[in-house]
């Protein structure tokens, strides 16, 4: 793709506190994006593919892939970004003070939905394998520690310009919900960034 008047694409993350892969809900989301709606510009990335991800590198991402797809007019999900690389380092014993400040200069996205699924949910699906968190106890008792983490991250600078949650609620809600909210708001950012883009020229 080369559209070198491309309007600029927007940077989606999807968070959870639970201890599951969330490649589900993006690819699903994407192909309501491609199928349904007809936007081909869009494009799904996982930054914890193969190992637990760094400041450096997340930076190192950002700075490579994610600026060269959004300046291309792509629409980026990111399946985990910044905060749950905190939330990793945290409940590995940690200070969240300490790991917020390695990773504050880190690019944000435009708006990270937050996706916490229903305890009922979460041990239904227990036995995915997907270590990105230390668990040393029982699943709940842990998923409420991080969730607690992130909901004090997701009120910081480092969640990005816009927050929308999908609290307590079961993964079959979630698959019929969150496509046409991240629609929505897709529609709603370019439509303004149309109207400013006017108001300029």
């Amino acid at each position: 793709m080369d559209n070198h008047n491309a309007q600029r694409g927007t940077f989606i993350a999807f968070e959870s506190a639970d201890n599951l892969p969330l490649f589900w809900h993006s690819a699903n989301v994407e192909k309501y994006l491609q199928e349904c709606l007809k936007m081909e510009e869009v494009i799904t990335i996982n930054p914890y593919q193969g190992s637990s991800p760094t400041p450096s590198s997340l930076t190192s991402l950002y700075n490579t892939t994610i600026t060269f797809l959004l300046n291309e007019g792509f629409t980026v999900i990111a399946e985990r970004y910044t905060l749950s690389a905190i939330v990793h380092e945290v409940m590995k014993g940690n200070a969240l003070t300490t790991v917020i400040e390695k990773y504050q200069d880190i690019p944000v996205p435009d708006i990270t939905f937050y996706l916490n699924l229903s305890t009922f949910a979460y041990q239904n699906e227990n036995n995915v394998e997907h270590n990105l968190f230390v668990n040393n106890g029982s699943p709940c008792i842990c998923k409420e520690s991080m969730h607690k983490i992130y909901e004090e991250l997701i009120r910081t600078p480092l969640a990005g310009g816009d927050v929308f949650k999908f609290s307590k609620v079961d993964k079959n809600f979630v698959a019929a919900a969150l496509p046409g909210t991240v629609y929505n708001y897709l529609r709603k950012t370019r439509n303004l960034r149309a109207e400013l883009s006017a108001v300029k020229h």
